[in-house]
């Protein structure tokens, strides 16, 4: 496909793309636009999680056939005691287009460790 094409389509993939990431992610029982309880087994017992996600640093490329959408995903678990414990991810989906629709191939999740990227050694 000509890149001139492909810049075109790109802001409308990207659209669907990120209609698509949303639809998942709600089927997985994650909901993305407000707090939500979500049981947790502790293999003793079970409580219940409250948990808030503040999605960010969203980056979209396409070639038109394949898709990816990378983001940071920033998760705060509010548990018994007021304790609160916090955990950012960073994510990266892949769409595939075929034919008049588009479906997520793979997802990766990593945990964010430190906040930048540094050569020093201690």
């Amino acid at each position: 496909m000509p890149i001139e094409n492909i810049q075109a389509n790109s802001i409308s993939l990207n659209v669907k793309c990120n209609e698509i990431f949303i639809y998942y992610f709600d089927i997985l029982n994650s909901r993305l636009l407000k707090p939500k309880k979500r049981q947790v087994n502790t293999g003793r017992f079970n409580i219940y999680a409250f948990q808030t996600r503040k999605l960010s640093n969203f980056e979209f490329i396409t070639d038109g056939k394949i898709s990816i959408l990378g983001l940071t995903n920033e998760v705060t678990f509010s548990l018994p005691g007021n304790k609160k414990v916090y955990e950012p991810y960073n994510e990266t989906w892949i769409f595939e287009k075929t034919d008049s629709t588009i479906r997520p191939v793979r997802c990766h999740y990593s945990k964010v460790t430190v906040d930048k990227h540094s050569e020093e050694v201690n």
